[in-house]
């Protein structure tokens, strides 16, 4: 889906200047679609390899930010005809790293960052 191996150091942290205020996570989602960026995007396998580094690597390569792995939307039900879909995000809770999932109704903040694999 991605690069095998890859440098965290070389990532693009993308936040889009709405979230200073709170933004939609559906507009991020539809942003990201459209403008070609989905395919450089961490996807949920991405989530588990970071969390297996533990929670200082997490502190120290992100700065306490939620990193949200877009390339791995899912719909709530498979057969559901609504639009109940929820986004992988990685982020501290209780001192360790945790994937969590946030529906697509949500808002997010400037503590949500996208990483985005460099073209």
């Amino acid at each position: 889906i991605g690069p095998t191996s890859y440098s965290f150091g070389k990532l693009e942290m993308w936040c889009h200047t709405g979230q200073k205020r709170g933004i939609k996570v559906r507009e991020l989602y539809e942003q990201l679609k459209g403008g070609d960026m989905l395919t450089r995007c961490f996807n949920l396998q991405d989530g588990y390899a970071i969390k297996k580094k533990g929670i200082g690597f997490l502190r120290k390569m992100f700065g306490g930010k939620t990193l949200v792995c877009w390339k791995s939307v899912v719909r709530k039900h498979p057969e559901s005809f609504s639009e109940s879909c929820l986004v992988p995000c990685i982020l501290e809770f209780e001192g360790e790293p945790t994937i969590i999932f946030k529906w697509l109704d949500d808002f997010f903040s400037s503590d949500h960052v996208t990483p985005l694999f460099k073209n």
